[in-house]
């Protein structure tokens, strides 16, 4: 004997319309959420640059972090 469950869901497309403003504080949002996640705990962002433009009715937005991180190592120097 066998039993199978079969679920069907809908699904809907919902259009919405930001203003400039809105779509670029969204985007920001998003981007620094993706950039923190990459960030170590120890590093230290020590400065933001965000480039925003409008194009054909599109917000294109540019988030870059300088980031203060210590790549140096400790090593033992014989003589």
């Amino acid at each position: 004997m066998e039993f199978t469950k079969t679920t069907y869901k809908e699904r809907t497309k919902k259009q919405v319309i930001y203003t400039e403003e809105e779509a670029k504080q969204i985007l920001i949002t998003k981007l620094e959420e993706e950039l923190k996640k990459q960030i170590q705990e120890e590093e230290k962002i020590v400065n933001t640059q965000i480039n925003s433009k409008l194009e054909d009715e599109t917000v294109q937005v540019e988030l870059i972090y300088e980031v203060l991180e210590n790549i140096g190592t400790k090593e033992k120097i014989l003589f």
